[in-house]
């Protein structure tokens, strides 16, 4: 389990960098901002309920306490990757799109 913790750290970061570098310099700041921060507290109730449920499930199984720690982080940040990616792709390329260029294809 700690290897896949380890793991997840590290793309959960990653994520999350990209999420907050990679941010379009065209969209007005304040809706930005006000997006961002609506994502991030969306993806933590989403992460706590995950957790909760992982506890409830996981109080139900006897000798199955050692395990709980390690699925509560790995579905923590298993959550984290998916969401952030997906706010990420739609921020970017829905949300925020870009301005058409003239005479371009699309």
């Amino acid at each position: 389990m700690g290897p896949l913790v380890g793991v997840m750290c590290f793309l959960g970061a990653a994520i999350a960098w990209a999420f907050f570098a990679f941010q379009p310099e065209y969209a007005n700041k304040r809706a930005l901002s006000v997006f961002n921060w609506s994502v991030l507290g969306a993806g933590s109730m989403i992460v706590l309920a995950l957790m909760f449920n992982i506890d409830m499930f996981l109080n139900m199984i006897p000798d199955a306490g050692k395990y709980k720690i390690g699925f509560e982080f790995a579905g923590a940040l298993g959550v984290e990757v998916i969401w952030l990616s997906i706010m990420f792709l739609l921020r970017n390329f829905w949300i925020f799109k870009p301005p058409r260029r003239p005479g371009g294809w699309g």
